[in-house]
């Protein structure tokens, strides 16, 4: 009878203790290895979305016949294109090719033909994502700012040849997007120079 009482005694209050630490210490190991890449797999997802994005405007400017440009800004970008009295303006305010602003903390930085466009640039075209259709120009010809795309897909298949690196202060990991003036895109894992 007295094996039976011990048995059913259950576990002390120092063991239970030990193992809800031993449990929350592994749980706070997951959680960090989850945030971290987290990360990693959001930047991986805007990397693949803006390389897919330039290859459906490149498609949309063969199947169209438009003429279709990429206005880059170090934290967002916007798809735009030569109306019929030649002004460069929005493609669309919705759908696929709508402008696009980067989630905190992802930066891009562009090279043409092997020279870099200053972020300051960059962020002046980021600026103009937010603005109201007062501020630049929307189809009329009547906006203050001009667009001037730095990129440029050309209904012939043709495309400006560029380098665009999408990255995260302070992040090892960054990815490089790439186009030849045939339109090849090709997208890597690289790590930041930042």
């Amino acid at each position: 009878m007295n094996l039976m009482a011990h048995r059913q005694r259950g576990f002390t209050l120092i063991e239970i203790s030990v193992v809800l630490l031993i449990v929350g210490i592994l749980a706070t190991f997951l959680v960090l290895s989850i945030g971290s890449r987290s990360l990693d797999d959001r930047m991986h997802n805007e990397a693949e979305r803006l390389r897919q994005l330039i290859g459906l405007a490149a498609d949309e400017a063969q199947l169209k016949g438009l003429q279709i440009g990429l206005q880059v800004g170090s934290d967002g970008y916007r798809f735009v294109r030569l109306n019929d009295d030649r002004h460069w303006v929005i493609y669309a305010s919705d759908g696929p090719l709508r402008p696009r602003q980067l989630p905190q903390p992802f930066r891009l930085s562009l090279n043409l033909q092997g020279h870099a466009i200053k972020a300051a640039d960059l962020q002046q075209h980021s600026d103009s994502n937010d603005s109201d259709d007062s501020d630049v120009d929307n189809g009329n010809g009547n906006g203050s700012k001009k667009i001037v795309p730095q990129i440029l897909i050309l209904s012939s298949g043709e495309m400006t040849a560029f380098k665009l690196d999408l990255g995260a202060p302070h992040q090892a990991l960054s990815y490089e997007l790439t186009a030849d003036a045939l339109g090849r895109l090709t997208l890597k894992q690289g790590s930041d120079s930042q």
